[in-house]
């Protein structure tokens, strides 16, 4: 007798957040594009985008935090022209890093293939630099992008 494949997806909220079961789907959590500043420093969370309706109402906030401080630490971290996947808890976090100066990055759980991850990477940093290219301020702010590049990531 011929089985079906097995379906692993992302846990409702009714389930235990952050942990993969059958039935549901798996998903990025959050991705967000930052840019390294000339004269050194924390990299600046240029635009962000997050899917956090699986958590609970007053476990959203917390995650934002962690998905945006982790995010700029494995950003700064990020060589120029590299690509990688660092695990942090119950999640990956894939970080694409152009020769540009522009990281991309996103946190998913760790059933996501971290090939579509890279190929959706590479598709929202051009889409980033079509969309705002020479308008990224010689002092950039946190989100100073956000109105600029409005497409959903």
């Amino acid at each position: 007798e011929r089985q079906s494949p097995r379906r692993i997806t992302w846990a409702p909220s009714s389930a235990r957040p952050g942990v993969a079961s059958e039935g549901a789907m798996v998903k990025l959590l959050f991705s967000g594009i930052y840019t390294q500043p000339s004269g050194g420093g924390d990299p600046i969370l240029l635009t962000s985008s997050s899917q956090l309706s699986s958590f609970g109402y007053f476990q959203r906030g917390s995650m934002l935090e962690m998905c945006t401080f982790f995010g700029r630490q494995f950003s700064k971290a990020a060589q120029p022209g590299t690509r990688s996947s660092i695990k942090h808890e119950d999640y990956l976090c894939h970080v694409y890093s152009t020769p540009h100066g522009v990281n991309a990055l996103t946190f998913s759980d760790h059933e996501y293939p971290a090939r579509v991850a890279f190929g959706y990477l590479a598709q929202l940093v051009d889409d980033f630099i079509k969309a705002a290219g020479a308008q990224i301020p010689a002092q950039p702010s946190e989100g100073c992008m956000k109105a600029a590049f409005k497409a959903r990531h």
